[in-house]
């Protein structure tokens, strides 16, 4: 945002990547292997983000994400409906699922 970015994007973006864990985290659990998934990817993950990527889906459980989704959705319909406060909601979301994360595992 200081780079100035408008908020939506910034919430998009976070949406595609909980999406895109979630699907992951479903097939892990389904029995895929998490190096198998990576590799197999597309598009292909970036080798500089597969640590955080790892570690993302050994802390977080499918169900888990689904809550994430559900707030980074409510987030983008709030700042759809009170734009002149989309910076703020931006921050909040994006603040209350760090808190969560850190406070969770």
């Amino acid at each position: 945002m200081v780079a100035g970015t408008y908020p939506g994007v910034i919430i998009s973006a976070a949406q595609r990547q909980a999406a895109w864990l979630h699907k992951s985290a479903l097939a892990v659990a389904e029995g895929t292997a998490v190096s198998t998934l990576l590799e197999s990817g597309f598009p292909r993950l970036h080798f500089s983000r597969r640590g955080a990527v790892e570690t993302a889906l050994r802390n977080f459980s499918a169900a888990r994400l689904v809550g994430i989704i559900d707030q980074l959705a409510t987030a983008a319909l709030d700042m759809r409906k009170q734009a002149s406060l989309a910076a703020v909601i931006a921050q909040r979301t994006l603040l209350a699922i760090a808190a969560n994360a850190k406070r969770r595992g």
